[in-house]
């Protein structure tokens, strides 16, 4: 049998509009902590010595802000901007 080949790259065409499905599957993703926080140090990786532990820590204070780490939301987290 003929060796089966990947199927050829997407149109430039298309990375328009693959740039934008990526950009709409981020909403929830992003995060505004508040830089003195737990989270924020363990998010920067200074809270553990390693990997795990500053991803736990980061977890665990995602998780008592009510939102789920893995399964983002998609609600927007940041404060509306103060009217001037």
């Amino acid at each position: 049998p003929a060796a089966q080949h990947p199927p050829a790259a997407a149109p430039a065409a298309n990375a328009a509009a693959d740039a934008e499905a990526r950009k709409k599957a981020t909403v929830g993703a992003q995060v505004v902590l508040d830089p003195a926080s737990d989270a924020a140090m363990a998010a920067k990786g200074g809270m553990a010595p390693d990997i795990i532990g500053n991803t736990d820590a980061r977890d665990k204070a995602l998780i008592a802000m009510g939102l789920d780490p893995v399964s983002p939301s998609a609600h927007l987290t940041d404060p509306k901007p103060a009217a001037h």
